[in-house]
């Protein structure tokens, strides 16, 4: 009767400890669900449609509304129309409604001039930006050089390296007017905007106010999402490459000596000195701006400037070469550092910040400190995604047919000396098999460097994914061997035993010891990620043998005790698996406040609150637009 109640006792525990794994269980899925918008922000940095990226998440109605207008309009421009229309005085919702018509309908909106006249009269930008939208087409530029180029393309063809390089940026190209009428329309236009004082497209204000809402990054889903806004946003940039082609052909067809010429020279001279001055929103602001005024410039080296003043074409001659020597310095700068943000910084940081880094002079370096809390919240977010997938396998390991009872006599006697093994056996057996690992594997991470928390993602996924994985194979090869450890009492009654077969097991778990703690000693070596890689799968091989093999083993068993033996086995393993669900969704939690810990403590791409980017393109921007005041009023008197 007491054997009876301690079964029934055990078993209640054994039903509990599973639905407890299964509650626990539902955590690591719910937070892995959404964090496939993790990956959006690499979509959006390397080009890819971001046009399905989830919305930002916000705890209010208003904050959403801020962020994208009326969502249950079906068009983008619709929605920040309803901005507009609920403060119809605000020319920073007018100019944004704007810029969205203009990104789906290659247009500007009905009466956007009338508009604009009557809620912000003094702001140029307005004019400028239908200038820029009707310059489409009016010229072409051809592929014959300018007559009075200073270097040729068979010239260029004779040249190589950095040389060839250098003097490409010197070529002037012919341009030819394809629509005169538009033409005298859109510099009709331009030069309307070149009567009023201030220029402003409202990009920054407008991210101001939203920043309050962007900057909480309390998850990196959440981060992405913010990044992605920023990324999305559409802009009316590159229309104004295509006004200043229309520039560039009016520069090349004006007669320089009559006064049309000459006021158009002038006109130019303002609008450089307007576009050099505005404040860029982002890094692309200040690379355009560059293009443009090198373009212009450079149109010095082939009109006729027989007839101008001798002040404004110094002015113009010496701002031409120095747009040149800054093209030539940034194209030349050696990228010292990529080595170190690849090695080093997140799969994030390493798209970015080398790229960003030669578009200044000298670069921006950023140190090792730096890289690290954004390297640290990637490393939490893989290892929370490898835990839940862990935890997901060891799901379908359990033997749910054993939490019931059996009739058949092998699953009667393995029950039965199931009942009999020591509480306290089995509770050491589930400390040695799961806790031990995943302790000892923190304690490796957080306290050496032998796991690679050094290295980023970048390096082929190495770190943290190759030692994680390591652990987890640990987790599924131990308690299998200890279960025959702790068994080995009754199977050793057993006259055909085969202590062998455990040998390999040990064989097998001592190889993965390797990987879990070489793999960085092996990656400075050899300075190959290849080499690694291989090393692992070479040293994990023996252990993913072995585990097939134990997990058919059932199939190819023979004779009753064998039977006993794998059916007690599965028993004390399933208790283990279960004790494995447990721990590591305690550890998805853990590593969610650790990832939102370091993602606070990132300054390098943690969203800027001047500029709508991150903090390191923001600084980078504010860098190039200084190089280029540099270059427009170094030599001004």
């Amino acid at each position: 009767m007491q054997q009876t109640r301690h079964a029934r006792k055990r078993r209640l525990l054994l039903w509990c400890l599973f639905i407890l794994a299964l509650a626990s269980f539902l955590y690591p899925v719910l937070t892995t669900y959404g964090m496939n918008v993790s990956l959006m922000v690499y979509r959006s940095v390397t080009s890819m449609d971001v046009s399905k990226a989830p919305k930002v998440r916000t705890s209010s109605a208003e904050e959403t509304f801020l962020l994208y207008g009326d969502l249950s309009r079906p068009k983008a421009s619709d929605q920040r129309r309803a901005l507009w229309e609920r403060d119809p005085q605000n020319a920073a919702y007018f100019a944004e409604y704007a810029i969205h018509y203009f990104s789906e309908t290659a247009s500007l909106p009905p009466d956007f001039l009338k508009t604009a006249a009557d809620i912000d009269p003094d702001n140029a930008w307005y004019y400028a930006a239908a200038a820029a939208n009707k310059s489409k087409g009016i010229c072409r530029k051809e592929k014959t050089n300018h007559a009075n180029s200073p270097v040729t393309t068979a010239q260029l063809k004779l040249l190589h390296g950095e040389e060839r390089r250098k003097m490409g940026h010197r070529i002037v190209h012919e341009y030819t007017i394809v629509n005169p009428v538009a033409m005298k329309e859109v510099l009709a236009l331009w030069r309307q905007s070149l009567q009023h004082k201030r220029y402003e497209n409202y990009v920054i204000p407008l991210h101001q106010m939203r920043y309050p809402i962007l900057s909480q990054h309390v998850s990196f889903a959440r981060y992405t999402t913010n990044i992605v806004y920023l990324f999305d946003n559409p802009s009316f940039l590159f229309r104004d490459r295509h006004l200043s082609e229309v520039l560039v052909t009016a520069l090349q067809k004006a007669d320089m000596q009559s006064e049309e010429g000459k006021q158009l020279f002038r006109d130019i001279t303002a609008y450089t000195e307007r576009i050099a001055a505005k404040e860029p929103a982002t890094l692309v602001d200040v690379l355009l701006t560059r293009v443009i005024l090198t373009a212009l410039y450079k149109q010095i080296d082939v009109i006729d400037t027989t007839a101008l003043e001798p002040a404004e074409l110094a002015f113009w001659k010496q701002r031409n070469q120095a747009m040149q020597q800054l093209n030539d310095d940034l194209t030349m700068q050696a990228d010292t550092k990529s080595d170190f943000i690849h090695h080093h910084g997140s799969l994030l940081t390493a798209l970015t910040l080398p790229m960003l880094q030669k578009q200044t002079k000298p670069p921006l370096h950023v140190s090792h400190e730096d890289l690290k809390p954004m390297r640290y919240t990637e490393h939490c977010v893989f290892l929370h995604f490898l835990a839940a997938v862990c935890c997901l396998l060891m799901l379908t390991l359990v033997p749910y047919h054993l939490l019931f009872r059996k009739k058949k006599m092998t699953h009667r006697l393995s029950d039965t000396i199931w009942h009999g093994m020591p509480w306290h056996s089995l509770a050491l057996l589930m400390l040695c098999s799961v806790v031990a690992p995943l302790i000892y594997f923190t304690v490796l991470t957080v306290w050496t460097p032998l796991t690679g928390k050094e290295y980023g993602s970048g390096m082929g996924y190495i770190f943290p994914v190759y030692p994680a994985l390591c652990i987890a194979l640990i987790l599924l090869l131990l308690p299998r061997l200890l279960a025959r450890h702790f068994t080995a009492i009754w199977q050793d009654l057993h006259p055909k035993r085969k202590p062998w077969y455990s040998r390999l097991g040990w064989v097998a778990f001592f190889l993965l010891l390797l990987p879990l703690h070489l793999l960085p000693t092996i990656l400075q070596a050899t300075n190959s990620y290849v080499y690694a890689i291989g090393f692992m799968g070479a040293c994990a091989l023996p252990t993913i043998l072995w585990l097939l093999w134990t997990l058919f083993e059932g199939f190819f068993t023979r004779g009753f005790y064998p039977a006993v033996m794998y059916s007690l086995r599965r028993r004390v393993v399933g208790a283990c698996t279960l004790s494995g669900i447990i721990f590591l969704s305690v550890t998805c939690w853990a590593l969610k406040q650790c990832e939102s810990y370091w993602l606070k403590k990132d300054t390098v791409m943690a969203v800027s609150p001047e500029k709508p980017t991150f903090c390191y393109e923001a600084e980078i921007t504010k860098r190039a637009h200084a190089d280029l005041q540099r270059v427009m009023y170094d030599g001004k008197k």
